[in-house]
């Protein structure tokens, strides 16, 4: 992952500051660009292209289209030799110049062309404004600011992936109690808001515009909505789509400069991504599991399984509930809210683990509710 920031007043110092604390995001590069309207701030974990031709922020030749971009564009690819066709030259092989080339072609109507997932600003001097966009489902954060104090004049608009990175601005922290008690109900927090005033989420699929002259924010609007299309397949022709669907999206998320892995559970989700990547690949695949010392949470015979039958390079971490709370106290630094799932710590472990061997790991989340693999329905 990556970490991007920004707010619409210069300030190099404080928008170093931002960078530092989200420095866990991208401990590969970070930068910033500055002018009197804003200031931009970014850290990289390097995916795609390596070099230092695809450092952030990064900008068109003409100096006026600057972008900060957390996430991965899958079909860059394709989409390059589009822009390649209709005129539009590259300096990079990054996924980060083709979102700015595609911005130049398609305007806001660019983020209908991407397949992947993402949380960026393009800031375009042209036209003194925030193209700020999330993907269609929220797999990257965006969080933001927005409060207008008329005594002074002192608008002030900020954007980060991180909100204590967003606390790090001279504005007041107030609980906002609507969102305790969302949390309370659902175990997450509804709609826009979080746990603190004046700061919200830009909802998955939406787009926000920031008017830097006029100091507002000029327009919130969602590009995208799941459709349900009803199609006449019998049972063949749907496996038969199904399985096209399944190994298109995994080629798709495999795309990386650098070594991946599988996050293995032994439930359905996981194991169909590791057959198909291990039956996609020449070589062993990697494949993460984490392991209770109780029998009736440990799930790693299931995975051990389907790890024997496709060969992978199996790693297994133990989940010490002996130093639990220690744990807790050490990833808490790394939230901005709370979490209401119970393997937050698990996961946590593992993926210390599994940093130690790759840096990018494709995993099953969501898949369960649409194979129905939970026996409570709700």
């Amino acid at each position: 992952m990556c970490g991007i920031n920004g707010f619409n007043f210069n300030n190099k110092e404080l928008v170093k500051s931002m960078n530092k604390v989200i420095y866990h995001r991208g401990p590969d590069q970070g930068g910033y660009y500055i002018d009197n309207l804003v200031s931009l701030g970014m850290r990289r974990l390097k995916i795609i292209d390596l070099s230092e031709k695809a450092k952030q922020p990064m900008s068109n030749p003409d100096k006026n289209i600057w972008i900060i971009f957390n996430g991965e564009i899958y079909n860059f690819k394709e989409l390059r030799k589009e822009l390649e066709n209709k005129g539009h030259t590259f300096n990079s092989n990054s996924d980060t110049e083709v979102l700015i080339n595609s911005y130049k072609e398609w305007g806001y109507d660019c983020v209908k062309k991407f397949n992947g997932m993402w949380a960026f600003c393009i800031y375009d001097k042209s036209k003194d404004l925030l193209f700020i966009s999330r993907d269609r489902f929220g797999k990257k954060p965006l969080y933001y600011y927005n409060k207008n104090n008329h005594k002074d004049n002192n608008k002030k608009f900020i954007f980060s992936s991180e909100i204590k990175s967003i606390l790090k601005h001279n504005i007041k922290k107030e609980l906002n109690k609507k969102a305790v008690s969302s949390f309370l109900s659902y175990r997450y927090v509804l709609g826009e808001e979080t746990f603190f005033k004046n700061i919200f989420k830009l909802l998955p699929a939406h787009n926000l515009i920031y008017n830097l002259k006029e100091k507002k924010i000029e327009k919130i609007w969602e590009y995208w909505d799941l459709t349900i299309s009803k199609k006449n397949l019998n049972e063949e022709e749907a496996k038969i789509n199904l399985d096209k669907l399944l190994n298109n999206s995994i080629t798709f998320r495999k795309i990386s400069d650098v070594p991946l892995g599988v996050i293995l559970s032994g439930g359905l989700d996981s194991s169909l991504i590791t057959a198909i990547l291990a039956k996609q690949e020449n070589k062993p695949i990697n494949t993460f599991t984490v392991k209770f010392k109780e029998k009736g949470f440990d799930e790693t015979k299931y995975a051990k399984i389907i790890a024997d039958i496709y060969k992978t390079n199996h790693f297994e971490v133990t989940v010490d509930t002996g130093n639990f709370i220690d744990l807790m106290k050490e990833y808490t630094k790394f939230k901005d809210e709370p979490i209401g799932v119970p393997n937050e710590i698990a996961l946590f472990l593992l993926s210390k683990k599994i940093k130690e061997k790759v840096t990018v790991v494709l995993s099953g989340e969501g898949a369960d509710e649409i194979f129905e693999g939970y026996g409570r329905k709700f």
